[in-house]
């Protein structure tokens, strides 16, 4: 049973996939349409947010159809990740003066 679940997770993550490639690309053929395409598009955006939500549902259940960019980014498979970067602050290279900004040399 637990095969047939993971099967249709699978086939379910595929047509999710597939609905991302539709609306996004319908999203590019709005913006030289005059259907008032800045509120339709961002109709879009909320249509693959929703898709997006679902397909992160399923990948906590199933971290094995998740692609290796998610795995690695949002360390699904294994909880936290491990690898952590320690951040290092930078100076910025231009500081504020009396007369606007200006560069250090």
């Amino acid at each position: 049973m637990k095969k047939v679940r993971r099967r249709s997770l699978a086939e379910i993550d595929r047509k999710l996939s597939r609905a991302v490639k539709l609306l996004d690309a319908a999203a590019h053929d709005l913006r030289d349409t005059r259907l008032n395409p800045r509120e339709n598009i961002s109709k879009i955006g909320s249509a693959l947010v929703a898709v997006f939500e679902v397909q992160h549902q399923i990948y906590r259940r199933a971290p094995e159809l998740a692609p290796e960019w998610i795995r690695d980014k949002l360390a699904i498979a294994g909880g936290p990740s491990r690898k952590t970067t320690k951040v290092k602050r930078v100076k910025p290279k231009w500081r504020r003066s009396s007369r606007g900004t200006s560069r250090d040399a």
